[in-house]
């Protein structure tokens, strides 16, 4: 059953993007159902609510000048003028599932926050307002989208807090789908922005595990006027399908590579550095390594050092790109060095990885 919420506000944005992030750590916030498909009318006066809010969410969220709590109201005259409350109005009938009500351990009081849907929504609208300043290319803009689509769908979460300087959070159970998110958006009208979440959320996939790998699967799976090389669409820790006698001579029952490309029987294995250190894990790696070996599958492992700077990533599709046409032609090979050597698309594709990695352009 949903859970009866206390407080009659809605939040949104990046505040509402980082009580989703505080959720998925497995501590309060505790996420529930709602019914809710519009912001409503407080039923006492606002200027209550948002006080009450801003003291309840203190141990939540960092909210100041320089960090407003974002909060929708239905209508221009609910608006209020505060430092520390950034307020925007939503006036428009949302989808089911556009809200869920963020259960506080302090009193046991809720606050409606952006269901991951609304959230992904909102960045959307957020980016397509730069695009219009002429702050940065639609396909840079159209890669944080689909980056933080997902974080959603994926099995990690960035911290709250610091996004792109902080520690993630792992082996946790996705928010969202691309299915229903697609699915929202099918449904949703008249939200500005609407356009490039859709174009985004066709591109996002399921099963990621880090931002490493979300960025690969974007930046090979891409087309070249996307700032990808267009290897294909990639399978994000999907169990590899094995026949007994395959399971007999790998002595185990299953493989999850964390990208796989089956048109090319090619695997990207990311060593991250917390779940790749200490020798029985070197043990384990060089295993799966034989195991794909044995399987006919070419392995590129990849660590962080490859993403962190645009030429560090253009040197590992070279060679990715050599790798490919020694497997299966030089006619593959120059098609996909054609994508990499391209000046157009390299300085694209440097733009989108800088964006990653800093989180430059970045809204949360």
């Amino acid at each position: 059953m949903p859970y009866d919420g206390h407080m009659d506000i809605w939040i949104g944005g990046h505040s509402a993007a980082e009580l989703l992030r505080l959720s998925r750590r497995g501590r309060w916030p505790r996420l529930h159902a709602s019914r809710d498909r519009a912001v409503d009318y407080a039923d006492v006066m606002f200027s209550q609510a948002w006080r009450e809010a801003v003291k309840e969410l203190d141990g939540y969220l960092e909210i100041g000048t320089k960090k407003p709590l974002i909060v929708y109201v239905p209508d221009k005259g609910r608006r209020i003028r505060t430092a520390c409350v950034d307020c925007r109005v939503c006036s428009t009938m949302l989808p089911k599932d556009s809200f869920l009500l963020a259960e506080l351990a302090s009193s046991g009081s809720s606050v409606r926050i952006a269901s991951p849907e609304l959230s992904f929504a909102q960045m959307a609208e957020q980016l397509t307002q730069r695009l219009m300043a002429f702050d940065l290319e639609r396909p840079v803009a159209l890669a944080m989208l689909v980056a933080y689509g997902m974080e959603l769908c994926g099995s990690y979460a960035r911290d709250p807090m610091d996004p792109y300087g902080g520690d993630c959070d792992f082996r946790l159970d996705a928010v969202t789908s691309p299915e229903r998110l697609r699915a929202w958006l099918g449904k949703a009208r008249h939200l500005k922005g609407l356009a490039l979440a859709r174009a985004a959320a066709k591109r996002v996939l399921a099963g990621s595990a880090s931002p490493e790998e979300s960025a690969h699967a974007m930046l090979l799976g891409f087309p070249s006027n996307l700032g990808g090389i267009n290897v294909g669409v990639p399978l994000l820790n999907d169990q590899l399908v094995l026949s007994k006698r395959d399971m007999e001579l790998l002595e185990r029952p299953s493989l999850r590579p964390d990208l796989y490309f089956p048109r090319f029987r090619l695997v990207i294995e990311h060593y991250g550095a917390r779940w790749h250190e200490g020798v029985s894990r070197m043990v384990e790696d060089v295993m799966r390594i034989q195991c794909y070996s044995a399987l006919g599958i070419r392995v590129f492992p990849t660590t962080a050092r490859d993403l962190a700077t645009a030429d560090a990533y253009e040197s590992f599709l070279r060679k990715l790109a050599y790798g490919i046409g020694v497997d299966h032609g030089l006619a593959l090979r120059d098609r996909f060095l054609s994508h990499v050597n391209d000046p157009r698309v390299r300085d694209l594709r440097s733009d989108i990885i800088s964006a990653l990695s800093t989180g430059r352009h970045a809204c949360w």
